[in-house]
C-alpha cells in the first residue's frame, strides 16, 4: 500500500485485505475519526518480486498486521502511522462484521447485475413528424 502523510510518501505490506473497507466511510477510534478515501487495487500477491512474496509470508496469519518497505520509512513520525494503526486495529476488532458487509454488498450487486439484465427495458422513443406522434419502428430499439 501507499499513502502520504506530512509531505512524505510511505510503502507498507500488509496482510488486511482492504475491499472490506470499501464499505465504511470512516474508522473511529475513541479520540480520531479518520475518514477513508481508498483507492484499492488487487495485486494477487504472487504478481510481487519475491523479496516482497516472501515479506507477505511473514506476517501474522491470525491478527491483522503491516510492515513498512522500500527503506523510505526511516524514523517515521508516529502521527504518520496513526491512521494505519488504528485501520489495523479496528479491522482486528470488526473483521467478522467488515467481512459480512462486503459479502452481502457483492452478492447484492451480483444480484442487481443479473435482476437488470434480464428486465432491463428500453425507454420507448417517440418521433415527431409533421405535428403527429408515433412511435418509432422497431429497427431504432435495437
Amino acid at each position: 500500500m501507499h499513502w502520504s502523510a506530512g509531505g512524505r510518501e510511505y510503502h507498507a505490506l500488509s496482510n488486511i485485505d482492504f475491499n472490506y473497507f470499501t464499505t465504511r466511510g470512516h474508522v473511529e477510534t475513541e479520540d480520531t475519526l479518520y475518514g477513508l478515501i481508498l483507492a484499492v487495487y488487487n495485486e494477487p500477491s504472487e504478481a510481487l518480486d519475491p523479496e516482497r512474496g516472501s515479506l507477505i509470508s511473514q506476517l501474522s496469519k491470525t491478527r491483522s498486521e503491516y510492515l513498512l518497505i522500500d527503506g523510505k520509512e526511516q524514523n517515521v513520525p508516529d502521527a504518520s502511522l496513526a491512521g494505519l494503526d488504528a485501520l489495523h486495529v479496528y479491522f482486528d476488532i470488526h473483521r467478522q462484521k467488515l467481512i459480512e458487509d462486503y459479502q452481502k454488498r457483492e452478492a447484492d450487486r451480483v444480484e442487481q447485475d443479473n435482476g437488470s439484465k434480464r428486465t432491463r427495458q428500453f425507454p420507448r422513443i417517440l418521433s415527431l413528424t409533421s405535428g403527429r406522434v408515433r412511435p418509432p419502428s422497431s429497427a431504432m430499439c435495437r
